[in-house]
């Protein structure tokens, strides 16, 4: 019997699906799981992810980028932070 791929619709996935679809290694996806970071679905031993679930979580993940301010050099958000709090550099 063959196992739902991320390219079948409405299916769920499997742990190697998410995988693939984030682009990271199964050490890291468990890690997802056993912190309960990504939503899943819990049958028995077996986990499975519903698709629009994990596409969520991946673009929850999104870093946004800091605007450059004109005629200054564009910071790291900790060193943006840090001069905030009068830390030095």
């Amino acid at each position: 019997m063959q196992h739902n791929t991320q390219d079948s619709g409405d299916n769920l996935w499997r742990k190697e699906d998410v995988l693939r679809k984030a682009q990271v290694s199964m050490r890291t996806v468990d890690y997802w799981i056993e912190e309960n970071l990504i939503p899943y679905i819990k049958f028995r031993k077996a986990v499975r992810f519903i698709p629009a679930d994990v596409d969520a979580f991946i673009v929850s993940q999104r870093v946004a980028a800091i605007k450059k301010i004109a005629g200054h050099e564009t910071k790291s958000p900790a060193r943006v932070k840090l001069r905030h709090l009068g830390a030095q550099q």
